[in-house]
């Protein structure tokens, strides 16, 4: 949802389980904007079910999801048996939402959500004592081979950025006044640099770094920021490339934005995630 609590929910519907990844047969219904309520009122057709199908066990799943480029968060799913239905009758069902059903070859069944650029799991906690914001980045998984030995050469570069609105340009935070501390969770260093980048991990797909930044902010002013996380492969003698971003805001949607509200409601403790990453560009500095 958005930080109006509303959602952009769409719906993805399989019969279940799959006999082979050529067989299924996902389907899914227009977006329905900015509600908590939507109405699709779609015809959905499901050409080629059989009778086989009905009594082998098998299941119509509608699985209801946030349509956002970045990660289709899910809302909830209701699963119907097909040995309900019979010839020429129509049957109207009123179900709660459950939790999802687990199934076989679940990227097959539900396609893949995220942008392929692989996942990175960082930590979130303003310390009231240091009037800071502390950014852990830990790890990510699944990154692209950049390299040509199949692999890359990893690093995130982070920067707050306050938003823009009509009576500011968008600016990077004031470094001069709010000092930034970056540090390895085991070992303390101290840096006046704009852009903060944590350590190379080489040649590796599913680097770990554990490394720690602090933004020296009030916490009623997170707010008005944006915190930017951009993966890199290091390369030498010619430029960087690009393996993903990750904006962390009030104006982010889904898991993002509640992990952004959870760290300025909840201070002094620490909110770690995961997040797909994006192939947008993103600001470094």
């Amino acid at each position: 949802m958005d930080n109006h609590g509303l959602a952009d929910p769409f719906c993805k519907l399989n019969i279940l389980p799959i006999d082979t990844v050529a067989t299924t047969k996902r389907l899914r219904t227009k977006t329905i904007h900015k509600t908590r309520d939507p109405e699709f009122n779609e015809i959905l057709n499901f050409y080629g079910t059989t009778e086989t199908d009905i009594w082998n066990g098998k299941a119509l799943h509608i699985l209801i999801l946030q349509d956002d480029p970045v990660d289709q968060d899910f809302l909830g799913e209701a699963r119907f048996p097909l040995h309900e239905l019979q010839p020429r009758q129509t049957k109207h069902y009123n179900v709660p939402l459950r939790d999802h059903y687990p199934v076989d070859n679940e990227e097959a069944a539900w396609g893949v959500c995220s942008s392929g650029r692989g996942q990175i799991q960082v930590s979130l906690s303003y310390c009231t004592r240091r009037r800071a914001l502390t950014v852990t980045v830990h790890r990510a998984t699944n990154l692209l081979p950049m390299d040509s030995n199949g692999f890359s050469d990893p690093f995130v570069k982070l920067c707050l950025i306050e938003n823009v609105t009509n009576n500011h340009r968008q600016r990077v935070f004031d470094y001069s006044i709010a000092r930034i501390t970056a540090k390895k969770l085991v070992s303390k260093k101290i840096t006046g640099r704009n852009s903060q980048s944590t350590t190379i991990k080489w040649k590796t797909l599913n680097p770990e770094w554990n490394e720690e930044f602090a933004f020296a902010t009030r916490l009623t002013d997170l707010t008005k920021f944006t915190l930017y996380l951009t993966v890199w492969d290091k390369d030498f003698g010619k430029s960087n490339d690009y393996l993903g971003g990750l904006e962390l805001s009030c104006n982010s949607k889904g898991a993002r934005l509640r992990h952004w509200i959870d760290a300025i409601k909840f201070p002094d403790h620490r909110h770690r995630a995961w997040h797909n990453l994006t192939d947008t560009i993103l600001p470094t500095e």
